[in-house]
């Protein structure tokens, strides 16, 4: 399974990967395939070639056979709060995103937008609490495991190199993992709220790289690799999400633990266009206390939604209505907060494009985003 590795500062205490998997025959001979498959294809690659993409195996088993109301194509951009808007930007930078001074100069709202060079963008926010001893609400207390997006994950082709990376640049790192095995296959690190980042390189060969070569430039192969979720009622939602979001295939789960806490590996599935969202299933908050990151329409530090691309957000929306499912247009925010829409219009960015909120049952904001070409960031290296 994921393997529990000795850490410079403890493993990161609000993932804890891999400390009490469960991993049925089936996945472990999977991740044996995978890893050999990876290995071959990535034989003899020179020092500045990249192995086929690193992703989790799928063998074609699907979470539902019911067409799906939306079809995600790829991550567009995440709302993060913070207690520190100059302190996350400068974070940020050191992982590869620029501020769009273009955009932010003009803007009325009070988002900073920074954008890596793959185009995958941050919407910065300052929030309107913060938390005692900065710590982090959803990953912090581990008796309280809250529903919410606990993480952003983003390949990197080696990962010794980006974690000597981080630590030169001051970063401190929060916890190790590995996949079946003693290598370091991901770092954490926190920005300065506490939110937490993932570098990593699952099963393919770590391009070599030189000490030093390794650059800001060098975080994010492509947008970014998933958001991971913690969620109520793991069989429940996943289903929720292949119908809702188009999540259909069905990438990675197992026999979760009857003791909730302990259910720390992720569930994985992904949509037709390789978007992968993880499934933290140990929540154990009651579903009454609702998302805790906006309740009472207060922003508090953390991934406050994740946004998607969609082909149609016009097909998407007549789909919901005649399904049923509960949206909002982003434009219409501010009179929603009644209907239990706690996001605050002013920290909610016009993307010059339609598209709206959707809530998962456990209240975890996605907003759907009509696709567009948005040119990546100007600065490498």
């Amino acid at each position: 399974g994921w393997g529990p590795l000795p850490l410079r500062s403890g493993f990161d205490s609000g993932l804890g990967w891999g400390s009490s998997s469960r991993l049925g025959s089936g996945l472990r001979s999977a991740l044996r395939r995978a890893m050999s498959a990876a290995s071959t294809t990535g034989a003899g690659a020179g020092a500045g070639a990249e192995p086929e993409p690193d992703r989790w195996p799928w063998d074609g088993a699907v979470v539902t056979d019911e067409a799906p109301l939306a079809k995600v194509l790829r991550y567009d951009h995440c709302l993060i709060a913070t207690h520190d808007v100059a302190a996350s930007v400068a974070f940020y930078d050191k992982l590869g995103f620029d501020e769009v001074t273009e955009e932010n100069a003009t803007a009325t709202d009070e988002v900073t937008v920074l954008r890596n060079g793959a185009g995958f963008a941050l919407h910065v926010v300052a929030a309107d609490e913060g938390a005692a001893d900065n710590v982090n609400l959803l990953m912090d207390d581990a008796g309280v495991k809250p529903p919410g997006h606990t993480h952003l994950a983003f390949k990197v082709p080696n990962v010794a190199a980006a974690k000597a990376y981080l630590e030169s640049c001051g970063i401190e790192i929060s916890g190790e993992r590995g996949v079946g095995g003693p290598e370091v296959r991901a770092v954490f690190c926190r920005d300065p709220s506490r939110t937490v980042n993932e570098l990593e390189r699952n099963f393919s060969p770590m391009v070599p790289m030189e000490e030093g070569a390794f650059t800001r430039a060098a975080i994010g192969c492509g947008r970014i690799d998933h958001v991971g979720t913690r969620v109520r009622d793991m069989e429940a939602r996943f289903t929720w999400y292949a119908r809702v979001l188009g999540l259909t295939r069905l990438v990675r789960r197992y026999d979760v633990n009857p003791d909730v806490l302990k259910n720390f590996t992720p569930w994985i599935s992904r949509s037709e266009a390789d978007v992968d969202v993880n499934f933290i299933p140990n929540c154990n908050t009651n579903a009454a206390e609702g998302n805790v990151l906006t309740r009472g329409g207060a922003l508090r530090p953390g991934i406050v939604y994740a946004c998607l691309d969609v082909a149609d957000v016009e097909a998407t929306k007549a789909a919901y209505t005649a399904a049923g499912v509960d949206f909002v247009d982003a434009a219409a925010l501010a009179g929603a907060a009644g209907g239990g829409w706690e996001l605050p219009p002013s920290k909610v960015k016009d993307l010059g494009r339609p598209s709206i909120f959707v809530k998962d049952p456990d209240g975890s904001y996605f907003r759907l985003a009509q696709e567009a070409v948005v040119a990546p960031s100007k600065k490498h290296g």
